[in-house]
């Protein structure tokens, strides 16, 4: 029941229409079973017709009837095994030929879905809150949305539909192998269900511990590679670099051996294949020989191996199928739960939209009226009762000290975070419908800088696609970020690869590429968290010139923990404990604030 309640959770990740196509695909894979049975038919007939034209005798009144019915009665034995003979095997590669293309056709129509459904997984993902998002590591998110749902897909319900289709064409054959010889069809029935059912039962719980193992060792063994990647030199300080190719290669070869299990369960089922068909055809061909004559001994043993050589694959790739089905579902646990979970709730609406680099309409204003915010309801508010209103051209500093709540705070006016109460207003409405409306306008320098693997151009146009007429404006922000004179001194330019994580540039070049970033589309509200952390005293001087040369036309919001970058700032804003202590000048705050006071002594303010 497990495995058909888990078949009907993915199924459901295919619209109507597609559960539609795949069930066309089932009835006609059932017609092709029919072409099976009669091309069996027939090698009995061909069977019977040899018999008889070897002892001279005339045939029995059915198989005469089915000459008659070719026109094939009055030839000699010879040529009506010949026609025989041809005419099966022409039904058989018909039907061969025919579902080798319809498997192919559907495993690449399942296939081509597969990726739809990667693609909105990766949209749902997009729409939900950080979060929401954090619940599962990057590299569960990653092998869900590709790995995961490959399986799911090609894998999975591929080898379902085939099963399913193996399955129909058995019941076709015994069908009629009971109208035909039903001694024949109970013995095919006898040997092959039982071995079936005995390797299916003892492989099956094994094949779904090898999907567990292979899905959780592959996650673990690129968490590991990632994390010794990302702390190499913590790695080469700490002396731990052997540890991490220790641990790397114990994962890799226990995956390697799980992956060699999983490949070779097909080979045993069918080496016992092999063994049950020739014990088979041993056992009913003595039986029939002991209990009737060789016309009919002979006539049975041509229909039950004529059968076993359809049915025995069939059975193979059922077996084959139901262990892949029972591996994928292993597999795909994780995924099946992330996507259930992220299809969930609620859901941002995500558009794509170039900006202008205009924004005609668009009020730089950020207001926020009763903020509140917890991570869990029952859990202390890290936020409460957050209230502010900044105005057009006005660059305000949100000081604190660490915990205070001032990176929460950014996300929720980003609405990368929802709060639990409250509104959160930019232009007049909701932050996310701004961004929608007005892309560009706002923009933002983590504390973090993410530099991809790709040139100087692509890092900072990130998320946009090229275009020739933007480079001034790419030259434009450069300038500001004061590195346009390092890119003019490299031989490519703004096409310099600059490495995986940017390691072609240093740790204050990185930052200024982001700051550039955030530039690149003349943003009319800009927040920066702690964004020139890297750099110098100099350049962390020309950079903080370079955006006061903005007041005035855009809206900056800066999160600081050195105090002398705030100074300059219209307002400043200190937050203790998730509350606003102190807003207004750098004096006053000092004077309502007694940690800021503190802070800005110790710094010699």
């Amino acid at each position: 029941m497990s495995l058909i309640k888990d078949l009907k959770k993915i199924l459901h990740i295919f619209s109507y229409k597609d559960q539609q196509k795949l069930l066309l695909v089932t009835f006609i894979q059932v017609f092709l079973a029919a072409l099976d049975l009669l091309g069996i038919a027939i090698i009995g007939i061909i069977g019977a017709v040899t018999v008889y034209g070897i002892q001279s005798k005339g045939t029995g009144d059915r198989v005469l009837t089915i000459l008659e019915f070719f026109n094939l009665e009055s030839m000699s034995f010879q040529r009506q095994v010949a026609y025989l003979g041809a005419f099966a095997m022409c039904i058989f590669i018909t039907k061969t030929v025919s579902s080798v293309l319809l498997t192919r056709k559907t495993l690449f129509f399942i296939s081509k879905r597969g990726a739809l459904v990667s693609s909105n997984l990766i949209k749902s993902l997009f729409s939900k809150s950080i979060i929401e998002i954090n619940k599962y590591t990057h590299q569960e998110l990653i092998f869900a949305s590709t790995t995961g749902i490959d399986v799911m897909t090609t894998r999975v319900v591929g080898n379902t539909i085939i099963v399913i289709s193996d399955i129909a064409l058995l019941i076709v054959l015994f069908v009629g192998l009971m109208i035909v010889n039903p001694t024949i069809s109970i013995s095919i029935l006898l040997v092959f269900l039982s071995l079936g059912l005995i390797t299916n039962k003892f492989l099956k719980l094994k094949a779904f511990k090898l999907g567990i193992e292979e899905a959780g060792f592959s996650v673990k063994s690129n968490e590991t590679i990632f994390e010794a990647l990302n702390t190499y030199r913590e790695a080469v300080v700490r002396n731990r670099r052997s540890f991490y190719i220790s641990t790397i290669k114990d994962l890799r070869y226990s995956l390697a051996e799980v992956t060699a299990k999983r490949n070779f369960m097909p080979n045993l089922n069918k080496y016992i294949m092999e063994i049950a068909l020739m014990v088979g055809a041993l056992l009913i061909s003595g039986v029939q020989f002991l209990i009737n004559d060789a016309t009919h001994a002979i006539a049975n043993l041509t229909i039950f191996l004529a059968a076993a050589t359809r049915i025995a694959p069939a059975v193979l790739r059922i077996q084959q199928g139901l262990l892949s089905i029972k591996t994928g579902l292993g597999t795909v646990g994780r995924t099946l739960e992330i996507i259930t979970d992220v299809n969930s709730g609620e859901h941002q609406v995500v558009l794509s939209k170039m900006p202008d680099f205009n924004y005609a309409g668009f009020n730089s204003s950020v207001k926020a009226v009763s903020l509140e915010f917890s991570y869990n309801v029952n859990k202390k508010f890290i936020l409460h009762e957050i209230n502010l209103n900044v105005t057009p051209g006005t660059h305000l500093a949100i000081t604190g000290s660490s915990g205070a709540g001032k990176t929460t705070l950014v996300d929720i006016l980003l609405g990368v975070l929802k709060p639990t109460d409250g509104h959160v207003y930019i232009s007049g409405v909701d932050p996310l419908l701004a961004f929608q409306t007005w892309p560009g306008a706002t923009a933002y320098v983590p504390q973090d800088i993410v530099v991809v693997n790709g040139t100087v151009w692509e890092n900072v146009a990130l998320g946009f696609s090229y275009d020739s007429s933007h480079e001034t404006y790419i030259w434009d922000a450069l300038k500001l970020a004061h590195l346009d004179n390092y890119i003019k001194s490299l031989p490519e330019g703004l096409s310099t690869q600059v490495g995986e994580r940017g390691h072609k540039l240093s740790g204050g070049q990185r930052q200024r590429l982001g700051i550039a970033r955030a530039l690149f589309t003349k943003p009319k509200l800009l927040v920066l968290d702690e964004a020139t952390s890297a750099l110098d005293g100099e350049t962390e001087a020309d950079i903080a010139e370079a955006i006061k040369s903005l007041k005035g036309s855009t809206t900056v919001l800066l999160i600081a923990h050195r105090l002398s970058s705030v100074r300059n700032a219209d307002q400043v804003m200190f937050m203790n404990n998730g509350k606003i202590e102190a807003i207004g000048s750098f004096e006053t705050v000092r004077k309502i604030a007694p940690d800021f006071d503190k802070q800005a002594n110790l710094m010699g303010l």
